[in-house]
């Protein structure tokens, strides 16, 4: 299997090519999803997050009380979704409805745990993506109190 070459995330960092993740891994699974495909639902339990490996774009979004599905964010090619929950609540707060054809890496709990403790740079650069995630939904909120 052959790693990312142009992340759009722009990090350099490909946890199949770093990390040298294969299917042959316990733990790690690479799974082919069709437009409409839903990855995961708000609800589910978080026991894996996941990473778009080489292709691919999903819609993040959350229903709100009117029954509304609110876009929260695109994921595109190498670019992790389903993190926050996985190291959160162990519950996912919004759902991944696919709209182009994906290929994703899905990495177990069990196996990030071994990842991550013999692997700082693999902690560091998703601490970096969470961070900058939560400014990107900061940006968001702020343009939206200007619109009110």
């Amino acid at each position: 299997m052959t790693h990312c070459t142009n992340c759009t995330f722009g990090w350099g960092f490909c946890p199949v090519k770093d990390l040298q993740l294969d299917p042959e891994n316990d733990g790690v699974e690479f799974r082919y999803y069709e437009e409409g495909d839903i990855i995961f639902m708000e609800g589910d339990r978080a026991d894996s997050f996941y990473y778009l490996y080489k292709q691919g774009k999903v819609k993040i979004y959350k229903t709100d009380l009117n029954n509304r599905k609110v876009t929260l964010r695109l994921v595109r090619d190498c670019q992790f979704l389903g993190l926050h929950a996985f190291l959160g609540n162990g519950f996912h707060t919004n759902t991944s409805k696919v709209l182009e054809p994906t290929l994703v890496c899905k990495i177990s709990g069990k196996h990030f745990e071994t990842l991550a403790a013999n692997n700082p740079i693999l902690k560091l650069n998703i601490l970096g993506r969470l961070t900058k995630q939560l400014e990107l939904m900061e940006n968001k909120l702020t343009a939206l109190e200007t619109v009110q």
